[in-house]
Formats: C-alpha cells, sequence, structure tokens
C-alpha cells in the first residue's frame, strides 16, 4: 500500500476521529511511519515531508479532493510544481483553484 497524506481545509461533515489538528501530534505521524496521515496542518505541505515518501491530497473547502504531483500533471493549477516550491503558500494564495475549487 502507497503511504497517503491528506491535508483538509474544510472538516465540516467528516468523521474527525481521525483527524490530526496540531503539528505535535502530525509530526509525531510521521515520525512512526504512519501509512495514512489526515490533518488540517497544511505547513506538511512542504514537499520535504511528502516527496518520494507520501502521496499528497488536498481536500479542498468547495469542490472534490485532488492530487498534487512535482511536475505539470496537475489537474487544479497550470503550473509546474517543483520540490522547491512553498506549496503551502500556493494553497492559501489560490494557485491550485482552478475548476472550480476553493481550496482555502
Amino acid at each position: 500500500m502507497e503511504k497517503e497524506l491528506h491535508i483538509y481545509f474544510c472538516i465540516f461533515g467528516i468523521e474527525t476521529a481521525f483527524l490530526s489538528i496540531d503539528m505535535y501530534h502530525t509530526h509525531k505521524l510521521f515520525d512512526n511511519d504512519t501509512k495514512i496521515i489526515h490533518t488540517t496542518c497544511t505547513h506538511f505541505a512542504h514537499p520535504s515531508y511528502w516527496v518520494g515518501k507520501y502521496r499528497l491530497f488536498i481536500h479542498p473547502v468547495t469542490g472534490d479532493m485532488f492530487e498534487i504531483v512535482i511536475g505539470n500533471k496537475n489537474t487544479n493549477t497550470n503550473k509546474e510544481i517543483r520540490e522547491v516550491h512553498n506549496i503551502e503558500k500556493m494553497l492559501i494564495s489560490g494557485s491550485f483553484d482552478n475548476n472550480g475549487t476553493i481550496v482555502f
């Protein structure tokens, strides 16, 4: 099974028992090599946490969940994503708000 990192921008209407809402507990999940991590901490969108380790999925405020990958195969942005990009800042600034999705 591949490992997955899910970042939520809206938690209304979802089961929150599995959701890590602070940096400390989310970091512990990474340290424990957890297979699927659910968090509200956008800090972990930084490529150093997921590239080569986890698949990154974003759950926006409106619209469908989408995956962010390194390269130009992203459906929610026209930009080529590189490991040096600040994905957290891009998410908050609206860089992934294509196709009617509102991330933040």
